[in-house]
């Protein structure tokens, strides 16, 4: 029992009690019988360390990491009422870039876009400043035990005195997440059972199986807030109470009536501020996954910072939640779902507008982190709350900055939200190069004085472009350095924080939910603790009910039904949520030859990248996910990549028999389908800001490993390219708006650019425009075709944002008699030749 224990040290005494043993008995020389025994004890104590060191890389536990990151830290000292640990070195990254620096001022300047507001680093973005797959766990004993040193006894003058203070837990993994044979939540709206109804089979009837699944759930919560802890230096090595550990990460309540005082670019030093109110929304969404064993979804939206760029893609804060809490989840019978879907240079508008298709319709946790491009602009973020809290199936909590919109829609229409902080209460400060080694790794370089506000600049980024690899060479010559790395975006050690206080925040309201469903009578929850249905109707009726606030003041550029009719919405831009559902391209009705556009551009690579080291954390230094998971592996690489359309339909040459959904629609006579338009720069591959979705890898990348999925791409056309036709399912509410971009040039739509009449048909008289060298556009509805003249293009053509052009071509809300219809709606430029292209981007509709 002692040589197959999880605890090293029960192995060793175990083989060495053996060895003792047989070796004790006989003397080896004494004669062949006895030199034979001695050399079968040889070879089992072998073996038996071969066993254990091989085996110590799969069973490793709390207690192993914990014991190597305090012999790595055996001297404390408390620095400004911090624990600082002391003695270990920064390990070298392969590549690192450090010109900028934490506490300057910052713009977005994308694009070359006019200067938008600033913000500094430190409070860095706003807000970061911002039941599928259920797999069961393997029947064993997971055991953990988590040591610190006895900082009483652990001095700098006596390290060799130090002394561990264990404190002990153990959790089994069979049973954790216990599953029913059967789903029987998927009748009832939003899998609202009422638990008396399930059947006294399903485990959530059992007793046995609900208390063993609490406990255990209480404790592994209760190991991943220590490991974060830990990882900051505050574990309990410090001797505090936990409350006081714990300060950076607490939370400020606030009674609802006061959320319309709230100030400021973000919800301060800790972990940020909400009402009891909308704290208990986020515990009822944690109990409805837990009980139901649902997805629990948490999405982003935003810009280049909450992007992440000039870190990798994994790097970014929404997906080092995703790495801490994914294992919490799923040892919970949940899978979690975690999407960054913000994009460089962009607010949030252009998705904002078809939130339930492009943020995605079951989505539990919306981030709003934009302060840089629409901080000011109070009516987008308004539409942004108010299409995510209809547009889904779920309602989702709001996290984010801009306090009066959270206020706002909090006293209006009962919506909840976390105004969310930084967490940089806990975080030392780096005054030299020799005191920096003294602050955990992941707290290092994020605030440093104004002497050494260098080492904070040469310390912000950690990664490259490329490590070799036999099996791949890429076409372009890759960068030194990742792509955007200027001093308005947050490095790496930033967004690993403003992911721990994003999990902590969970961890908090899990822990919550946990112990409600612990201390309920018979450890039976109320109906009425846990359903949602009634909840996310309430919100949504109020919603759609309240016809005030900054939305509104959009008449004369959008229809303000927006502000409170759900709308669909196709697109081109990526990242998207599940972006095989929401593509513009399966819009498009083929031309006479079939011929739809596509995807052209290949990966150089498929799967997952080699090993990078940029990720591995730091010898002697605490590993979070390590600690939760209690062995030493990371998340494993699920490589999900999705053929592009055009590894799954068609390609230019090639022909489609039915590209539409559903019934096609004759056109008028005069309305033929153009072979002109083009897609381009969309990127191959799965782009829906998942941990492990895969996208870009293009020949003309220069950074194939940074990962990131936004990009801006399109269907471009000239006035050759001929008729758009996009085929628009359930229309009703009488609302189209497109979105496209009028100012590319000709040589981007390589299918046109020598074509010198309408689809390069031949022809012994060129069309001559009506009007020459003006400008027509074509719009038709159902073939019903209206023409605009220059002059009234640009009276339609609304400026919603910096590169955000929006253009209403149907507000009619008779205009199906409420009867749900497929709509074809088509386009063409007239007049222009090949002089301009436009690139149609997105179609929204209701």
């Amino acid at each position: 029992t002692g040589i197959r224990s999880n605890n090293p040290p029960a192995r060793t005494a175990s083989t060495c009690a053996l060895l003792v043993r047989g070796f004790g008995r006989r003397s080896c020389f004494k004669n062949k019988s006895n030199t034979k025994w001695c050399g079968i004890l040889l070879v089992i104590a072998v073996v038996l360390i071969v066993l254990f060191l091989d085996d110590s890389e799969e069973i490793s536990t709390i207690e192993a990491d914990l014991d190597q990151h305090l012999k790595n830290h055996t001297k404390i000292k408390v620095a400004d009422g911090h624990a600082a640990a002391v003695g270990n070195q920064d390990s070298s990254p392969i590549s690192t870039d450090g010109n900028n620096a934490i506490s300057e001022p910052a713009k977005e300047a994308e694009d070359k876009s006019p200067e938008p507001e600033k913000e500094t680093e430190n409070t860095a973005s706003e807000p970061a400043k911002g039941a599928e797959d259920k797999a069961s766990e393997p029947a064993n004993e997971d055991k953990a035990i988590v040591q610190e040193n006895d900082s009483s006894s652990n001095t700098e003058d006596s390290p060799e005195k130090a002394k561990s203070e264990p404190f002990s837990f153990s959790y089994s993994s069979e049973g954790l997440f216990p599953t029913n044979e059967k789903d029987y939540f998927s009748t009832y709206p939003n899998r609202d059972i009422p638990l008396d109804k399930l059947p006294k089979e399903a485990w959530q009837q059992k007793p046995d199986a609900v208390h063993k699944f609490l406990d255990n759930g209480l404790k592994l919560v209760n190991v991943a807030m220590e490991a974060i802890l830990a990882e900051y230096g505050h574990g309990a090595s410090t001797n505090k109470p936990f409350e006081e550990r714990m300060d950076m990460f607490k939370l400020q309540f606030i009674e609802p009536d006061a959320a319309k005082n709230m100030k400021g670019n973000d919800g301060g030093p800790k972990a940020g501020t909400t009402t009891r109110r909308s704290f208990d929304g986020l515990v009822r969404r944690i109990l409805h996954a837990l009980v139901t064993g649902d997805t629990f979804t948490a999405v982003l939206g935003g810009h280049s910072a909450a992007a992440g760029h000039g870190n990798y893609f994994k790097q970014s804060y929404m997906m080092q939640f995703h790495e801490v809490m994914k294992p919490v989840f799923e040892r919970l019978g949940v899978k979690l779902v975690s999407r960054n879907l913000a994009q460089g240079g962009l607010g949030t508008i252009q998705s904002a507008m078809g939130s339930g298709s492009l943020y995605g319709n079951e989505i539990d946790i919306l981030v709003w982190d934009s302060g840089m491009t629409e901080g000011r602009d109070r009516k987008a973020i308004d539409l942004f709350w108010r299409q995510a809290l209809i547009g889904g199936n779920r309602v989702p909590i709001m996290f984010g900055a801009q306090p009066a919109s959270l206020a706002s829609l909090h006293q209006n229409v009962d919506a909840d939200f976390v105004f969310f902080g930084t967490g940089m209460s806990g975080i030392p400060t780096v005054e030299s190069d020799e005191q920096a080694q003294t602050i955990p790794f992941s707290a290092r370089y994020l605030k440093c004085t104004s002497e050494a506000n260098e080492l904070c600049m040469n310390n912000r980024f950690r990664g490259t472009c490329w490590i070799d690899r036999p099996d791949v060479k890429p076409p372009t010559k890759q960068a030194n350095k990742h792509g955007g790395q200027v001093k308005w975006h947050p490095g790496f050690r930033f967004h690993r924080l403003q992911g721990r206080v994003f999990s902590f925040i969970v961890l908090q309201a899990l822990q919550e939910a946990l112990t409600k469903w612990n201390e309920s009578e018979g450890q039976k929850l109320k109906d009425t603790d846990w359903h949602v249905t009634d909840y996310y109707s309430n919100i949504q009726g109020k919603v759609k009910s309240y016809k005030e606030g900054p939305c509104y003041t959009y008449a004369g550029q959008l229809p303000t039904r927006m502000c409170d009719t759900v709308m669909r919405a196709s697109a081109s831009y990526t990242p998207r949520a599940n972006p095989e559902e929401n593509d513009i391209l399966d819009l498009v009705k083929p031309d006479s030859d079939g011929y739809v556009p596509r995807v052209q551009t290949k990966m150089v690579y498929e799967g997952p990248d080699v090993h990078d080291p940029n990720f591995d954390t730091p010898e002697g230094e605490v590993d979070v996910v390590k600690l939760i998971t209690g062995n030493r592996r990371q998340l494993k690489e699920t490589v999900s990549v999705q053929s592009t359309p055009d590894e799954s339909s068609a390609v230019k040459g090639q022909t489609v028999e039915n590209n539409l959904r559903g019934d096609k629609r004759n056109l008028a006579d005069s309305i033929v389908v153009g072979k002109g338009w083009q897609a381009s720069g969309i990127p191959p591959g799965r782009c829906g800001g998942e941990y492990d979705d895969i996208c870009g890898r293009q020949p003309s990348d220069s950074c194939l490993l940074q990962g990131h999925h936004d990009a801006r791409g399109g269907i471009i056309g000239t006035e050759n390219a001929g008729w758009l036709v996009l085929n628009l399912k359930k229309v009703k509410e009488g609302i189209i708006v497109l979105k496209f971009e009028s100012w590319h040039s000709p040589s981007e739509n390589s299918r046109t650019a020598n074509w010198k009449t309408v689809n390069n048909e031949r022809s012994l008289k060129a069309k001559i425009p009506d009007i020459p060298d003006t400008f027509v556009f074509d719009v038709a509805i159902n073939g019903n075709i209206q023409s605009w003249n220059k002059t009234q293009f640009v009276e339609h053509d609304k400026v919603l944002q910096r590169v955000v052009e929006g253009y209403t071509v149907l507000d009619d809300p008779d205009f199906t008699n409420g009867q749900e219809q497929d709509v074809e709606v088509a386009m063409r430029l007239r007049g222009m030749g090949n002089a301009r292209s436009f690139e149609v981007t997105h179609v929204y509709w209701a």
